[in-house]
């Protein structure tokens, strides 16, 4: 999914992934969203 999202890309002729400049931008609010107890960011969609 990463992927498909553009927010990792192979390598060439090896296999590594990069982050994409996309990728670092949202990674920290991907990782604080897996992270936080879902019952924690309800009151914040409000």
């Amino acid at each position: 999914m990463l992927r498909a999202h553009a927010l990792i890309k192979k390598v060439a002729h090896t296999h590594r992934y990069i982050l994409t400049a996309k990728g670092r931008q949202i990674l920290p609010a991907i990782l604080t969203v897996d992270r936080v107890p879902l019952a924690r960011l309800e009151p914040a969609a409000s």
